[in-house]
């Protein structure tokens, strides 16, 4: 099956993207894995100078593998992590629409990762720096999900890109944040500018639906973002306002 189920985006094409995760035997997708790592090899111009291709094609193998045993979103993480080895943010398994997402949008600043935007639900969280998912800090999150991170990317690339995928359902448990075999609801502790520390219960948006489309959600904006020397990330003094201004609640 000669037919690669996710936007691949290299220097010399791109492939078409699903809006689920599809169902597939293992033998399909060990076909879609040998089409993915052939078009690396034989279409990007340097697809090793990150893994070595040694470490490609170990990689590739022992993806094959393990696909019998892993679930349909394991294997496309399994992809995800395979595109990130050639390390360079031209090179992705596009998973927009895909996966499930917790409808809250994260930035780092110097001080932490802070929730910039969310659903009316949350609104409490807004501000509030993220310190844990579950029983897993925000730190460690981080650390186990840069696997699916192009890592030769400069720093605001891999930053920008690891707070998406840290609302991602299927990464964060592929990760092993979040409990396995049927991810669902999480728990997030966060911590406001008082040290007030809550948790709340977060329920993820089905793949493929866009949550601002259907009801409006806040954010908080950042009139000023500066820089201190030293971290370059930038500190916000931030304040809340509604993405809609007139837009009636639909919850």
């Amino acid at each position: 099956m000669k037919k690669l189920l996710f936007l691949l985006l290299l220097a010399c094409g791109l492939a078409h993207a699903e809006s689920s995760v599809p169902d597939l035997t293992a033998e399909q997708w060990q076909e879609d894995l040998d089409f993915l790592a052939n078009e690396i090899a034989t279409r990007h111009r340097d697809p090793f100078h990150f893994a070595g291709k040694s470490g490609f094609d170990q990689a590739v193998s022992d993806l094959r593998g393990r696909i019998p045993s892993m679930k349909d979103y394991e294997v496309v993480a399994g992809l995800q992590r395979l595109a990130a080895l050639v390390g360079d943010g031209h090179t992705f398994v596009d998973t927009s629409g895909v996966y499930g997402r917790f409808p809250l949008e994260g930035f780092w600043f110097e001080d932490g990762f802070r929730v910039i935007r969310a659903a009316p639900g949350y609104r409490e969280a807004l501000g509030a720096r993220i310190v844990a998912i579950g029983p897993v800090s925000i730190e460690e999150a981080q650390r186990r999900i840069q696997q699916f991170v192009p890592q030769a990317e400069n720093r605001w690339y891999v930053l920008h890109a690891s707070a998406r995928q840290l609302m991602g359902v299927e990464p964060l448990a592929a990760a092993g944040v979040l409990p396995q075999p049927e991810p669902g609801p999480a728990d997030f502790t966060f911590e406001d500018d008082a040290g007030r520390r809550f948790t709340l219960r977060v329920q993820p948006v089905p793949a493929g639906t866009d949550a601002s489309a259907t009801s409006p959600r806040t954010r908080c904006h950042c009139p000023s973002r500066t820089r201190r020397r030293g971290s370059g990330l930038p500190t916000c003094p931030i304040r809340r306002r509604s993405m809609w201004s007139s837009a009636p609640s639909t919850t």
